[in-house]
């Protein structure tokens, strides 16, 4: 860009006059600016506070490889009935209520990494135990229950995971 606009700037005409004495030329070493496979997103989280890629494709893997869990998917609940999963989930929103003891309780919405929906039921004692910590991917431990043909999970254990280091800062 400076080489361009030392030569040619659209908003000022020159006329080059001829000199009498060989002046020195302007020569700039730019540096070569690398980028990361995630800079953009962690850009685009800056800004918009939200990636345009997914949020999984951000996941510290290596973190989630220590836990060894076998981690089940959405689609995969209606085979697990009664089952203790876990599963990783991209929390969307929650609806507080109240038991009728007056404690809170919550249902939460998810998204798993392939993008499907799930839900999940959160007691008072799991609520105050396993408090959520923001937007983010959560690893999620339930028992699996279906009612009126509907999939949830009730929590049992929440762990905001962390995402990857953004390597600009490093």
């Amino acid at each position: 860009m400076w080489e361009k606009n030392k030569v040619l700037n659209p908003k000022n005409s020159f006329v080059q006059a001829a000199t009498f004495f060989e002046s020195a030329s302007e020569d700039f070493n730019l540096p070569e600016l690398d980028e990361g496979a995630f800079d953009q997103a962690f850009d685009e989280i800056e800004l918009l506070k939200f990636s345009l890629c997914s949020p999984f494709d951000l996941l510290d893997w290596d973190y989630l490889e220590g836990k060894k869990v076998q981690l089940s998917l959405a689609n995969q609940l209606k085979t697990q009935v009664h089952a203790l999963i876990y599963i990783l989930g991209y929390f969307i929103c929650r609806k507080t209520t109240t038991t009728k003891q007056g404690l809170p309780m919550g249902f939460d919405a998810w998204y798993d990494q392939q993008g499907e929906y799930f839900n999940t039921v959160v007691f008072p004692v799991e609520m105050k135990q396993f408090p959520l910590k923001g937007q983010g991917i959560y690893l999620l431990q339930g028992k699996v229950t279906e009612e009126f043909g509907v999939f949830s999970i009730t929590l049992q254990y929440l762990e905001r995971l962390p995402y990857r280091r953004d390597e600009r800062f490093e």
